[in-house]
């Protein structure tokens, strides 16, 4: 059974977006808990030797919009 407290007054948190389920369960599991919160991701511009983003692509940035 899921308990949800009383909203943390004034308390916002920024939650470190990468696109993958465990970011995206933490942001809900705060925001149930009452905070407000906003996601942020970012890209650090990691390529493999291809040329290709390594890390955090587009689709994972484009995953990351959705969630938040």
């Amino acid at each position: 059974m899921t308990t949800y407290r009383k909203p943390h007054k004034d308390k916002k948190v920024l939650v470190a977006m990468s696109g993958g389920v465990d970011s995206s369960v933490a942001a809900l599991l705060l925001q149930r808990e009452g905070w407000t919160t906003a996601g942020i991701t970012m890209c650090l511009g990691v390529t493999t030797a291809e040329g290709d983003a390594r890390c955090c692509g587009p689709d994972a940035i484009e995953g990351a919009k959705r969630v938040c």
